[in-house]
């Protein structure tokens, strides 16, 4: 079974991490966009993360999101998808912190791209969503932390 998309499951768990003292939960979401989730492998769509963002939310447990940018097949769309999922996200659940990464092309991943089909996203839409992201975080008082490797 899948906790993410088994709502029971999901449920319980959550209520049990509840009950013990969680605190807070990281979720991998990588991308708010479905086509995004699916060239990962990933099993899951933004619906199902809504779910258990939600889930969580209702239970009084802060949300703690991860995401990436520069993944296979992304576009200046799909990072508009991943902004407008977020915004989404930030204006109905408890979500306290946001972390923020740049996809590594390493081969031997599932979601290993040659660099012909890897998307190589342009410094000026990059810097947008960056600015975009900042600016959405700010607005709705969520910490945001980028990472480098």
């Amino acid at each position: 079974m899948d906790f993410v998309k088994d709502i029971d499951l999901s449920k319980r768990i959550l209520q049990k991490m509840k009950k013990s003292g969680c605190d807070n939960i990281c979720w991998g979401v990588e991308s708010g966009d479905d086509g995004i989730l699916g060239t990962l492998k990933k099993g899951i769509s933004t619906e199902d993360i809504e779910k258990v963002i939600s889930l969580a939310s209702k239970l009084g447990i802060p949300s703690r999101l991860f995401i990436m940018f520069n993944l296979p097949g992304e576009s200046k769309e799909s990072l508009m998808n991943t902004l407008l999922f977020l915004k989404k996200l930030f204006a109905k659940y408890y979500i306290n912190l946001i972390r923020v990464s740049e996809y590594i092309n390493i081969p031997g991943l599932a979601s290993f791209q040659s660099m012909e089909k890897h998307c190589n996203i342009q410094d000026e839409t990059l810097n947008n969503f960056k600015n975009n992201l900042n600016s959405l975080c700010v607005e709705n008082n969520i910490t945001i932390n980028y990472f480098k490797y």
